[in-house]
């Protein structure tokens, strides 16, 4: 029997401890007149945590009245009448601490904390008590209305914590109202009814986009800012999110009522059920984007698409062709334009293919498009024909256009120009495959001096050629016919050589110095790719230990293609000779082209990962040609950016250029990353990326590549040049 009553007592002081805690957590202090007419009070323990007295203080007559502020008695005494005929101060000396007297003698002289608040209904005033530190507390008065007979009792609840929680919401609102992104809130009256979506409140950019008055956010509805269409889409949007809770979010809108203008919208349901609506003005990104997309598609000195748009306006051309339709499709040599440009100079020699240009797309008739794919190279495709013939009759015309003599300050120049030409669909419906008919004529045409030829498949003349040079490129690795030049890298800051580019050359003088692009292509798609870049890489990593020996050590970059990384066997052949000591750590540094690491950028993380783990600098190369977006660049452990030749060359003469180059630098800088101008063709062109604040420059300007024997005195005769100049801050050593 004595266990069970120990139980019972156990589990009632359990429940009463809970009970006295679950008080204290929420700032709640109970209590109750001892009897009714008498002024002491039963308090709970929890005042002890609210204020710091001892809960059995209260139970003397006036203590509870006692510890209000005297700016207060009024505002207590009208919820909490006294029932011993008044409550004012005494001299009485009460324990309220359990054991150390506290005189109240003196009310008045207690510290204040200012007025009370002023936000509490009249029946549940806030009241000031005073605390064990001498301070006061602000404590919400909520009475319970005794019936007849009965004490008075009540509760006292703490709002400091609510003060602050209300000053922080109040700074937010303050935060919302004054941030560029635009909020809306929105209430469905009827939850049926989507019409009866309307307005509830706006912050000052939402207020400013949608041109909003007091009258709409008093719950107007949203045909009053919206027309038609417009308030439909937003009203069936908003009506899911309301039902479905899932947010929602749409990109580059636009609406009739805000003109010029391109929005992104994210639409949230609130845990009350109202509806917020974030708007970002987007405009001037969608402007920037919209230019990147055009420069890295047109060619920045002719505005003509280049070759990348070129191959989607032949497929829309191709795939618009009906039975017994044709259309040409006309590839344009311009002749002897390095011994132009050489002789008049690069100005007007740009000013003439800007001219010719401008002939193929203005003043030959049936021409549907124009494209310029290289420096002196030109693509017209005609019009629809019913026939062959009328369809290559456009290639004679071009002839004809391009064939009248130029005005070149004065001076009339005659430009000659091969013309190759294919028909669709005769020699082929893809783009790859009418271009390389194309070339193939024009190849004919030149090698048998003709001004026009157009593509005969029976003669097979390109395939031939191909082979050829296959054959070429192999036996220039075998024996050794293959060489690398190195083309300094400028640091724009301190004027020094920090790097050199390594760049593929040939040895016989009969084909030329450089090895094509057709060879480089070749090479990818022959399996040679790996032997070439094992070859590249071991080169660099030589010439990186011998550059070392005599000065300070530079960076060797050269360039890769993702085609040769997406096998594991040349990453190992790195991890090789890393180990073998063959490959110094830290001066090697890898390029790769952007548009190869957007074809598939997991695989492109997972080999720049590897790289990096070797010790290799990763640079992103000919940056602003793939359309890489920022976030995808984010998520790549690259050491740097290499801007695409096609924005730099002409930043002194093409403002939308410079502006690109300029926001690159600056993303660029804003992820941490290095900046690498190439092409730089000017010394306008240096001072201008300088003020930029661009790091790093190589171009034609500054030095072409050279041999590695002739490298020593290339950077010492650059870095000297560089002294003093406006850019640089360190003398080379």
């Amino acid at each position: 029997m004595l266990g069970r009553k120990r139980r019972i007592q156990a589990a009632t002081d359990a429940v009463r401890h809970g009970y006295d805690r679950a008080l204290v957590d929420a700032g709640v202090v109970l209590f109750q007149q001892i009897a009714p007419g008498v002024d002491g009070h039963y308090v709970s323990s929890s005042i002890a945590t609210a204020l710091g007295w001892d809960a059995t203080a209260f139970r003397e007559a006036g203590t509870l009245r006692r510890l209000v502020h005297p700016d207060d008695l009024a505002r207590f005494r009208s919820v909490a009448p006294p029932d011993d005929g008044g409550d004012g101060p005494t001299s009485t000396t009460i324990d309220l601490r359990g054991g150390t007297d506290v005189s109240l003698s003196s009310p008045a002289t207690l510290p204040s904390t200012g007025p009370a608040p002023a936000d509490a209904a009249p029946d549940e005033p806030v009241v000031r008590f005073l605390t064990a530190a001498g301070d006061y507390r602000p404590m919400l008065v909520r009475m319970v209305r005794p019936r007849p007979g009965e004490p008075l009792r009540g509760t006292l609840i703490d709002v400091a914590a609510g003060d602050d929680l209300r000053q922080r919401a109040r700074r937010l609102a303050e935060v919302v109202e004054v941030s560029h992104h635009g909020f809306l809130l929105f209430e469905l009256a009827d939850q049926d009814d989507p019409t009866s979506l309307v307005f509830r409140a706006a912050n000052g950019a939402a207020r400013s986009l949608f041109e909003l008055d007091a009258s709409v956010l008093d719950g107007g509805r949203l045909d009053a800012v919206f027309g038609g269409p417009s308030a439909r889409l937003l009203q069936s949007a908003l009506y899911d999110v309301a039902h479905t809770g899932e947010s929602l979010t749409a990109e580059r809108l636009s609406f009739p009522e805000v003109p010029d203008t391109v929005v992104d919208l994210r639409i949230d349901r609130l845990v009350d059920g109202a509806l917020g609506v974030t708007v970002d003005d987007v405009t001037r990104t969608v402007d920037v984007e919209e230019r990147l997309r055009h420069q890295a598609s047109h060619d920045h000195l002719t505005g003509l698409p280049n070759r990348g748009a070129l191959e989607d306006l032949l497929s829309l051309a191709a795939a618009a062709l009906g039975p017994g339709e044709h259309r040409a499709v006309i590839l344009v040599g311009i002749d002897g334009l390095d011994d132009l440009n050489r002789e008049l100079g690069q100005r007007n020699g740009d000013r003439i293919l800007t001219e010719l240009a401008r002939r193929l797309a203005q003043d030959v008739p049936g021409v549907d498009s124009v494209a310029r794919i290289g420096g002196g190279e030109f693509v017209a495709v005609s019009t629809i024909h019913p026939d062959r013939d009328s369809a290559l009759d456009r290639a004679r015309l071009v002839r004809d256009a391009l064939d009248r003599p130029l005005d070149v300050d004065g001076d009339l120049r005659h430009v000659a120009c091969t013309v190759g030409a294919a028909v669709a669909p005769e020699h082929g419906l893809d783009p790859g495959t009418l271009l390389q008919a194309a070339d193939g004529a024009l190849r004919h045409a030149r090698s048998s001096a003709d001004p026009l030829a157009v593509f005969d498949p029976a003669e097979e003349r390109t395939t031939m050629r191909r082979v050829g040079l296959l054959t070429e490129l192999r036996r220039g690795l075998a024996n050794q016919e293959l060489e690398l030049r190195y083309q300094p890298v400028v640091d724009l800051r301190t004027g020094r050589v920090t790097k050199v580019e390594a760049l593929l050359h040939r040895q016989r003088v009969a084909h030329g110095a450089h090895l094509s692009a057709e060879l480089l292509e070749l090479a990818e798609r022959s399996g040679l790719v790996e032997p070439l870049t094992r070859w590249v890489i071991g080169e660099s990593a030589r010439a990186a230990e011998r550059i070392g020996r005599d000065r300070d050590a530079i960076t060797v970059s050269t360039n890769l293609s993702m085609r040769s990384l997406r096998e594991d066997s040349l990453l190992s052949f790195l991890d090789l000779l890393l180990a073998s000591g063959e490959l110094p750590a830290g001066v090697l540094e890898v390029e790769l082209a952007e548009s190869d690491l957007t074809e598939d950028l997991d695989r492109a993380r997972t080999v720049i990962e590897h790289l990096r783990g070797l010790g290799l600098g990763v640079v992103v190369d000919d940056f602003g040609t793939g359309f890489m977006s920022i976030d995808a660049l984010k998520s790549l452990p690259v050491t740097g950016i290499k801007i695409d030749r096609g924005y730099t060359t002409a930043i002194a003469s093409v403002p939308t250029d410079a502006e690109s180059v300029d926001w690159a630098i600056g993303v660029t800088h804003s992820m941490g990353l290095p900046v690498t101008a190439d092409g730089v063709a000017d010394v306008r062109s240096l001072e201008m990326l300088h003020d930029m604040g661009c790091d790093l420059a190589q171009g034609l300007h500054l030095s072409e590549p050279v041999s590695f024997e002739a490298l020593p005195g290339r950077v010492a005769e650059l870095e000297q040049a560089m002294l003093g100049w406006v850019g640089t801050s360190t003398q080379p050593a």
